[in-house]
């Protein structure tokens, strides 16, 4: 189970080590746990790159809120991994690259909080029967890229500073402010890396 608080409908997230501070979401993967890239370079203006996290949680279970919330988890996981590709192209002296292929995944965990002998109040589960706890949605994306450099641009291609920069203002102070109805970052250690339940599909560029 992951040691989060549960967010309840009309409060702030509470999350371990993080009240509203940003959190600095592009840098080298930790650990498994953790949320960053990892690279490779396969030839000399080719790389693999793969982004894990951050997680995307949600406590509400109607279908609509569910697919945002997954829907959230594979974009930022694959903008985050695009902004890294951004990154390496400046970094090289490459105006532009381009997106050769890119997959996401999401893996799922459900976490129930038992609230009946805390005198809360009693909440209805998706068939309308009364339960005493409240469940929590957690979502890891991962983000799978291959990149090109290129020097010169084709219609296709990525100009790499306009899409750091886009990036960078997009991710950069990242923090726990809710990114929908409900819907939060959570940037706490990952129980999901070890659960079932992964879906993919694949990603089309934006």
């Amino acid at each position: 189970m992951i040691a989060a608080a549960l967010i309840l409908a009309g409060s702030a997230i509470a999350l371990p080590g993080c009240t509203g501070e940003s959190i600095s979401l592009l840098a080298p993967l930790g650990s498994p746990e953790s949320f960053g890239y990892t690279e490779r370079r396969i030839s000399d203006d080719h790389y693999q790159i793969v982004y894990s996290g951050p997680e995307v949680t949600t406590d509400n279970t109607e279908e609509s809120a569910v697919a945002f919330a997954a829907r959230k988890a594979r974009e930022t996981a694959y903008e985050l991994a695009l902004w890294r590709g951004a990154q390496i192209a400046v970094a090289r002296g490459y105006p532009d690259f381009a997106i050769l292929s890119a997959t996401t995944h999401v893996k799922e965990l459900i976490v129930g909080h038992d609230y009946r002998d805390q005198g809360n109040p009693v909440y209805e589960n998706v068939h309308g029967a009364s339960i005493g706890y409240q469940m929590a949605i957690y979502f890891r994306p991962t983000a799978h890229i291959t990149i090109e450099l290129r020097r010169e641009k084709s219609a296709s291609d990525l100009a790499a500073p306009e899409i750091a920069r886009r990036m960078e203002q997009r991710y950069a102070h990242a923090s726990n402010q809710a990114i929908g109805p409900n819907t939060y970052y959570y940037f706490g250690p990952s129980a999901i890396v070890h659960a079932n339940g992964e879906s993919g599909e694949d990603y089309n560029q934006p």
